[in-house]
């Protein structure tokens, strides 16, 4: 990659971007979970309680948990934000670091 002389390269400008690939895995982990509750099944009861099946009831679960997960790596993002400004917008990481694992 080519970039100006002293201008870091993009992959090194965004500290922890495989957070953000992150995000959008969870969200579309939600989404199809979300897709799959709204699909009719014979096994859910018609409850008012919200009865589900087994499987459905796994898919809620399964979404709380993901919810969960979104929030945490927000958190950690805005977490690095607020690092990043008090640093004057430099970050941690030596721009030589090639681990994804910050």
């Amino acid at each position: 990659m080519t970039t100006a002389q002293g201008a870091p390269q993009l992959r090194f400008a965004v500290p922890r971007w495989h957070r953000f690939r992150e995000l959008q895995a969870l969200e579309d982990a939600v989404n199809y979970r979300m897709a799959r509750l709204t699909v009719p099944c014979v096994r859910c009861k018609p409850a008012v309680a919200g009865g589900r099946c087994d499987e459905h009831a796994c898919d809620v679960a399964l979404i709380a948990g993901y919810l969960q997960a979104a929030e945490d790596t927000m958190t950690a993002l805005a977490e690095l934000t607020q690092d990043m400004r008090k640093d004057g917008g430099r970050s941690r990481r030596s721009p030589t670091t090639t681990s994804e694992d910050d």
